[in-house]
């Protein structure tokens, strides 16, 4: 007669090599999706000169808030907990940026009377404001933070990332309170600047320069 056959066998054989070939599908798969979020990053951050940024419903500002950011409202955003931080991608410039920020702080006097604010740029202290009612805070930044890196020995070209200069902006904020602890509703995050607006510019500003470190204007 016929030679028996190990049908069982056979089937558990094919599933076997789907689920390999699945798993090496999706595996590929993942790679893949990782590149290409990796690539799509840099361009989510990417700004220009002249550009207004909302912090508000309908603003731009969700691609740039990279940590310590609550929700948006309706006109702003309010940073919860002591440290805040946002990612840009500028473009080389010959000029020094200023970035305008307008924004107001969590106050509770006497407790706090105003928001202290340390500001870093790609590590680097750049300024210490103290924030209260609404106003315009500005932020000179160097043109070698925005400047295309010296070509080093033996390097065929210039080195220039793309599609900008990186820009890591870190607010911390030791004085930020939540309005519960503060008296004023039961909102229990730890609010220290609410930003509405960020304006970019690399154009000399209309009014007087501020000194190193930056001001209200």
């Amino acid at each position: 007669g016929l030679p028996e056959v190990d049908t069982l066998g056979a089937r558990r054989t094919a599933r076997g090599a789907l689920a390999l070939m699945a798993a090496v599908l999706l595996t590929s798969c993942g790679r893949d999706d990782r590149a290409k979020s990796a690539e799509a990053r840099p361009r989510l951050h990417a700004c220009e000169y002249g550009m207004r940024i909302f912090f508000g419903l309908g603003g731009d500002s969700e691609r740039l808030r990279v940590r310590g950011w609550s929700h948006t409202e309706p006109h702003f955003t309010w940073t919860d907990g002591d440290s805040a931080a946002l990612v840009l991608r500028l473009p080389p410039s010959k000029h020094p940026v200023d970035l305008r920020f307008k924004m107001t702080g969590m106050m509770a006097p006497p407790r706090v009377p105003l928001q202290r604010v340390d500001v870093h740029v790609n590590s680097e202290k750049l300024a210490t404001w103290e924030v209260g009612d609404e106003a315009t805070f500005v932020l000179p930044v160097a043109r070698r933070f925005v400047t295309v890196p010296k070509r080093p020995p033996g390097s065929p070209r210039p080195f220039v990332p793309e599609p900008g200069m990186r820009l890591l902006i870190e607010f911390t904020m030791p004085d930020a309170i939540s309005p519960r602890d503060a008296g004023k509703s039961g909102d229990p995050r730890r609010l220290g600047i609410r930003i509405a607006e960020l304006h970019i510019s690399n154009e000399p500003a209309s009014t007087t320069p501020a000194p190193a470190g930056g001001e209200a204007r």
